[in-house]
């Protein structure tokens, strides 16, 4: 069975270093996914921060959430 996009961005970002270590995935990056930014942890927030969780979604209907230090596919 084909991945799914979002499948393939969190393979992505865990291949971003030469150390097998995640990394944040730039927005450039995940757009080239065709990629929306659907939800950030910033959205309507008191204050910013500056390692939000934000959930993209893909030309195929499904979902990742990026934080931080995680990336992963929502069912």
């Amino acid at each position: 069975m084909e991945k799914s996009i979002a499948e393939q961005v969190v393979d992505f970002a865990y291949s971003l270093r030469d150390d097998g270590f995640y990394r944040r995935p730039r927005y450039s990056e995940l757009r080239d996914f065709g990629g929306r930014l659907i939800s950030s942890s910033n959205d309507g927030a008191s204050f910013v921060s500056f390692g939000p969780t934000d959930v993209w979604e893909f030309p195929d209907g499904s979902r990742a959430e990026i934080g931080c230090s995680i990336a992963e596919v929502l069912v």
